[in-house]
């Protein structure tokens, strides 16, 4: 990807967290913060009352990572600190109906 086209798939990434993710996070006194764009993988980080939070993963999986992924050239999301195992994915998928399979990643 050429620095260009990374600018401007960075440009459209803040605009979606900007937009949509960072209120809903900011009303719990959290945040969320872009560390890195690496071949399609965005990295995040969360911050505030987010860091201690234990339904991180699912927010991650249910909404910031999907609504990442809508973007055209991500291809996958990660968030520094969190983690959730494969069968919590799948089960997580199950129990939402639309939720992509891996949406966790």
């Amino acid at each position: 990807m050429e620095a260009a086209d990374g600018e401007t798939l960075a440009r459209e990434i803040e605009a979606k967290l900007n937009g949509r993710i960072r209120p809903v996070l900011q009303v719990h006194g959290g945040d969320l913060t872009l560390l890195t764009l690496a071949k399609g993988v965005v990295g995040v980080r969360f911050e505030g009352a987010c860091v201690g939070c234990p339904l991180r993963p699912v927010t991650m999986a249910v909404t910031i990572a999907p609504a990442l992924r809508a973007i055209p050239g991500v291809e996958g999301v990660q968030a520094e600190g969190v983690r959730m195992s494969r069968a919590s994915a799948a089960r997580l998928a199950a129990a939402l109906p639309g939720a992509p399979p891996g949406s966790a990643r």
